[in-house]
């Protein structure tokens, strides 16, 4: 039974049903005409007073800013380097305040980029074969979206409260890489 709300229309929120456990996650869409701040950071403002249990909330593993190639793991420093990062770690400072004053349940998990039927990075640009900017040899740290629900429910159902999860593929794909197998799966010819 889909309640539909809106997490900048504290209004809506009001006929949120009362629930055990909550997932937040809620995407940012540019065409919204709202800024990211406002979608993550006063959003979720809006919608903390309606939580009264266990709140696992979805962030991103932009917090970690340009790691400069080295690994990061779930004790890495956050040190968020785009406008995007920022909002999600304001964001995970704002769930974390509100629940410990409460009292409340809070788990953290930080996803890398998702990918899967009808999520195709650069799609557009493949298609229309565009070049595509930045170096063929860096990382994308990337997970299918099937892998993502997965880490989600597993969240939802035995996250340590407290505790800060990374949810990620077991390994990071070279840009060439992902782009030449998205061309051929596309049909297109590599960028």
């Amino acid at each position: 039974e889909p309640v539909i709300a809106d997490v900048l229309d504290p209004a809506s929120l009001a006929s949120l049903p009362r629930t055990g456990r909550v997932l937040y996650a809620v995407g940012y869409d540019r065409r919204s005409g709202h800024s990211i701040r406002s979608v993550y950071v006063d959003g979720l403002r809006n919608f903390l007073p309606s939580l009264a249990a266990r709140l696992v909330y979805v962030s991103s593993t932009g917090v970690y800013g340009g790691s400069e190639g080295g690994w990061v793991d779930e004790d890495s420093p956050a040190d968020p380097t785009t406008e995007s990062g920022r909002a999600c770690l304001d964001a995970e400072r704002l769930a974390a305040e509100f629940c410990g004053e409460r009292g409340l349940d809070l788990v953290v998990v930080r996803y890398s980029g998702l990918y899967g039927p009808g999520r195709v990075f650069r799609r557009a640009d493949l298609e229309q074969g565009r070049p595509i900017p930045g170096d063929p040899e860096g990382v994308l740290n990337l997970i299918h979206i099937d892998d993502a629900a997965a880490a989600a429910l597993a969240a939802l159902d035995r996250g340590v409260p407290g505790r800060v999860y990374l949810a990620t593929d077991d390994r990071p794909v070279r840009r060439r890489e992902y782009y030449e197998l998205a061309a051929s799966y596309l049909g297109t010819p590599p960028p």
